[in-house]
This record gives C-alpha cells, structure tokens and sequence, in this order.
C-alpha cells in the first residue's frame, strides 16, 4: 500500500486504457462473467469422451458421444459411426452421462 494513501478509502478502479495522456477518457473494467453452469457440464462430456443420452422436449432419444458444442447448438455423434446430428439447445429436455463424469471442481456430476 502505499503510504501517502488513506487506508480507509478503496483504491482507484483499474481501467482499460493506462495511466497518462488518455486517462481521462478510460472506463472501469467490467467484471468477467461466472462460467455457465450449462456450458461447464457439456465442456466436461465433450472433454471426457463420455457416452450420454439426450431427450429432447419431443420425447427423442439421442445417444452418443458430444464431440462440439457452441452457444445454441450441441453436435453429437452416434455409436453405428453415422453422420454427427446437431440439436439445438432449447429443444433438449435432458443431457445424461451413461458413466459419471469428473466434474470442473473434482466432485462427479
């Protein structure tokens, strides 16, 4: 800290430009977002290769392996090795591991 600053008073907020000519014209920094949830869960299926079941609202059920995801959509591909099927994410009802999967914070989902 330093000691010509009152401690009692929060730091200055970090701004996107640096110190200097342009300073006056920086805005703070906006917080990062906390991760999805959702996308967490699949990120882990895709990274563990994991066999899964997907039900759609329709009642369809779709198993195979998440090989992509993106922000609307999931791809996944079939067991026989047919052509990847792409789902759309508001049309899914339920996504669920055939084994459990390590989970980002070590417990299993």
């Amino acid at each position: 800290m330093n000691p010509n600053q009152n401690p009692h008073r929060p730091p200055p907020a970090r701004t996107s430009l640096p110190p200097g000519k342009f300073a006056k014209f920086a805005r703070p920094l906006k917080p990062k977002p906390d991760p999805d949830p959702q996308d967490t869960f699949i990120a882990q299926l895709v990274a563990s290769k994991a066999l899964c079941s997907i039900v759609t609202i329709g009642g369809q059920t779709l198993v195979g392996k998440i090989v992509a995801h993106g922000r609307y959509t999931v791809t996944l591909a079939a067991q026989n090795g047919t052509q990847p099927v792409l789902v759309y994410k508001s049309s899914i009802s339920t996504v669920s591991p055939k084994v459990a999967v390590p989970a980002a914070t070590g417990a299993t989902v």
